[in-house]
């Protein structure tokens, strides 16, 4: 049997620690296209193959239930930067590829276009890190000006780091709560303080039972409130929203977005003029699309 050690590297998540990846290889191609498991369990089993460490985490020695809990309390973003710095690994971090668009024309024939993108290069570099420096505003420090630059490389994909930091994944579990001054939302919420978590398969897959509403995005992330100065936590529940200003409610999503780590896979292109649904504008998200991963697949 042909064997060949992979590559690998280490790679600071937007919420801190390190983790070590190896390159994506034939074995991945084959767990993202074959079997008829759900598409969110093959890039489970994607990410407990490439990862190799996770700073604090005692992941080299945990079984594959250990390794699985692991990841549904990583953040989404974090584990998209996992999964994107192993697709650039294995291309040497090129950081310009051609994508396969399908679609079907106004007569219903089926089109492949092939798109060429660009992600971070030498053109382009300033030009993201200040982007993403300028959603920080007043809250940028010298330290997150470091971890912007550190997260946003050469032939990566631009990437939002969370506002707090954590040097472990053991120090993130254990401060996985994140608090906003009810002072920072409205001053008649000056006396409370709110507590909420980061976005992980663990609270997506609780969220199924909440009903969709545009309180959702809130609820689904445990959002609760206590007065300051006291341990007594209390659930926020969307009746409690509905009673919030708009102007509250609109900076508690901004300060919640500002905590959350992200991972910029979405490319936006002018639709084909024979588009059967008529857009002017397309949106893809990279990373729900298999050819991304490896191009010479036509799926």
């Amino acid at each position: 049997m042909l064997t060949f050690n992979r590559k690998e590297i280490t790679i600071a998540v937007p919420t801190g620690y390190k983790v070590t990846i190896t390159e994506l290889v034939g074995k991945h191609q084959r767990i993202l296209t074959e079997g008829k498991i759900p598409e969110e369990q093959r890039f489970e089993q994607l990410l407990i193959d490439i990862i190799k460490d996770v700073d604090g985490s005692d992941w080299q020695n945990k079984d594959l239930l250990g390794k699985k809990n692991i990841l549904k309390l990583m953040p989404e973003g974090d584990k998209l930067r996992i999964l994107t710095e192993a697709r650039q690994l294995a291309k040497s971090h090129n950081p310009t590829y051609i994508y396969s668009y399908k679609y079907k024309t106004k007569t219903g024939a089926s089109i492949t276009k092939e798109m060429k993108f660009t992600l971070i290069d030498e053109d382009n570099l300033e030009e993201t890190i200040d982007t993403i420096e300028k959603m920080f505003k007043d809250k940028l420090t010298d330290r997150l000006k470091e971890r912007i630059r550190e997260l946003n490389v050469l032939g990566g994909f631009p990437c939002k780091p969370s506002l707090v930091e954590y040097a472990t994944f053991k120090e993130f579990q254990e401060g996985a709560d994140l608090l906003i001054d009810g002072a920072e939302i409205d001053e008649r919420m000056e006396t409370y303080e709110f507590a909420f978590k980061l976005m992980n398969s663990r609270l997506e897959q609780a969220a199924k039972n909440i009903p969709f509403s545009t309180h959702k995005p809130l609820l689904e992330r445990g959002l609760r409130v206590r007065e300051k100065n006291t341990t007594d936590w209390k659930k926020v529940y969307s009746s409690d929203l509905d009673n919030f200003s708009i102007d509250a409610i609109d900076k508690i999503r901004n300060l919640v977005s500002l905590n959350e780590p992200a991972v910029d896979s979405l490319e936006t292109f002018d639709a084909p003029d024979d588009h059967e649904k008529g857009v002017h504008e397309v949106q893809v998200n990279l990373l729900s699309h298999v050819n991304f991963f490896f191009p010479s697949i036509n799926v």
